[in-house]
């Protein structure tokens, strides 16, 4: 039922055009309404990624087509955790000025999404850190709401562990934890931003 709504509502806001087309609807981010964040003990908590950006082509119609890109600036997940400011990368703003070939930019790019369970979806790919490459499964819940302009507004849920140990040589000590849990909503509207 929640798909039928969701296909719907595509169709109404987008056009019969996309309905036809073999991609998957694209969703440019609204970066406002999103958040990425990890937890680190060690640099007092909940830990912001100001610097972001998705890519994303989902359709929960045609999951063969579609595709998720995101990269953020993980820098601060390899530093003594000591030395991570919490309440000053709260006060930026988000940006989108990622370099995508710093060692400090972490890459995730799906090859296939899946049902999962629960109503969950599967984003399989890989994800590069710190110059590291490993297979990775990205566990996602699609809501669709409306956006303040009043266009629909998808939004990505999703919680996971990442072990920093797998990307990187350098001992972890003083970083804190090596399994990392993190928290991300990316949320996007379809057409031009």
């Amino acid at each position: 039922m929640r798909l039928a709504i969701f296909t719907a509502l595509l169709l109404i806001s987008l056009g019969a055009v996309n309905a036809m087309a073999a991609d998957a609807f694209r969703w440019y981010l609204v970066q406002d309404q999103s958040r990425l964040t990890y937890n680190n003990p060690a640099s007092g908590g909940i830990v912001p990624i100001k610097t972001y950006y998705a890519d994303i082509f989902f359709d929960p119609d045609k999951l063969s087509a579609s595709h998720i890109m995101i990269t953020a600036d993980i820098s601060t997940l390899f530093l003594n955790g000591a030395d991570v400011n919490v309440a000053e990368l709260n006060k930026m703003l988000p940006t989108v000025e990622v370099l995508p070939d710093s060692p400090a930019t972490a890459v995730f790019k799906s090859d296939t999404i899946k049902k999962g369970s629960n109503g969950q979806y599967l984003a399989e790919g890989k994800l590069t850190a710190n110059k590291v490459t490993r297979r990775f499964v990205l566990p996602f819940t699609a809501r669709l709401s409306k956006h303040e302009t009043g266009v629909p507004m998808l939004s990505l849920d999703s919680s996971f562990t990442i072990d920093r140990s797998e990307y990187t040589t350098r001992p972890m000590g003083q970083t804190g934890p090596t399994l990392i849990p993190f928290q991300i909503t990316i949320s996007a509207i379809p057409g031009k931003p």
